[in-house]
């Protein structure tokens, strides 16, 4: 039985009970990123999200979600991050939420996450995988325009969803979105409350586009992408000297043996990291990783001049291997 979009209100999804199935999500961060003291280079995250339909005779949905897999590299070194560090930060989560996608009920932690990254919350991890987008129109005609808000840090998240097509078997969606952050963090670039902790005030900016499709037969999403940039205005408190970073974002998700049209996919563009990239950023990043790997190195003054030569140049090796030729 296909999911229709009726005059009741727009049906986009179902969760019925046995039915899983499985999403990889790609996210690439390609700009300045909060990490060792703050580093401009490029993270890519590969996961696998798998989603569980509990929906039982109800007309509210309700599906389990959980990673299952997952990798991150910077700069194209792999990172020693594994899964079981990311399924603390986002565990095995239960919604509930209406056909056409609005989200009534998660019981996702209040966790905040060690970094903060534009469009990432951990209580929002199925709004950027399996339930992207609702559009809870009365009618449904190609053209239409719908939006709804939801809530990323703390701060309104606005969307703009245009009907591009609407088949038998898919319905295809464009995304706008925009949000606005303001907050404090630390010299550590963490993120505080308290203005007394806080060593920069934030405003940040993002802007994002792309495209959601719906497999209707299935009731869920056959492919998301979606492309953000962020831009931060980052205002010293003591000296009032301002500074701009930026970041571009890029999420894909794909569904396993989903079905797409043949027409209207969208196609990301995910740029290889080259040589000239970890060169670059290990260029506007040296004072950060110096400080870093000096508090590895210093602990070897104390050894003996055979030993602490033998763990230094192990140091130096693991350098090498993030930023060099082979990495």
């Amino acid at each position: 039985m296909l999911t229709s979009w009726v005059l009741a209100g727009t049906l986009l999804y179902a969760a019925p009970q046995g039915t899983t199935h499985d999403y990889t999500l790609k996210a690439t961060f390609d700009g300045f990123l909060p990490i060792l003291g703050g580093n401009t280079g490029v993270v890519e995250t590969n996961m696998v999200v798998r989603v569980d339909g509990l929906t039982n005779g109800s007309e509210t949905l309700k599906a389990a979600s959980e990673i299952t897999a997952f990798d991150i590299a910077f700069n194209g070194a792999k990172l020693p991050l594994g899964l079981e560090s990311v399924q603390e930060f986002f565990p095995r989560t239960t919604i509930e939420f209406s056909p056409a996608g609005r989200i009534s009920k998660t019981n996702a932690p209040d966790l905040t996450l060690p970094v903060r990254l534009p469009g990432l919350d951990a209580k929002r991890f199925p709004d950027i995988t399996y339930v992207p987008i609702e559009f809870d129109a009365k009618t449904a005609e190609v053209a239409q325009e719908g939006t709804f808000e939801r809530t990323f840090d703390g701060a309104p998240m606005v969307y703009r969803c245009r009907l591009e097509s609407l088949t038998a078997t898919h319905a295809v969606v464009s995304v706008n979105i925009a949000q606005e952050l303001n907050y404090l963090e630390n010299e550590a670039l963490e993120v505080v409350k308290e203005e007394k902790d806080a060593y920069s005030r934030v405003k940040a900016k993002l802007t994002g586009s792309g495209q959601v499709i719906i497999e209707r037969e299935a009731g869920a999403v056959a492919r998301v992408v979606m492309t953000n940039d962020s831009a931060s205005q980052v205002t010293n408190i003591k000296t009032g000297e301002t500074i701009e970073r930026k970041l571009k974002t890029t999420f894909v998700v794909d569904r396993k043996g989903a079905k797409l049209p043949e027409a209207g996919v969208i196609q990301a563009k995910v740029r290889e990291v080259s040589i000239w990239d970890r060169v670059r950023s290990s260029a506007a990043t040296a004072p950060a990783l110096a400080s870093v790997w000096w508090q590895k190195i210093k602990p070897n003054l104390a050894m003996n001049a055979q030993e602490a030569w033998q763990r230094t140049f192990r140091w130096a090796l693991e350098l090498w291997q993030r930023v060099g030729p082979g990495a």
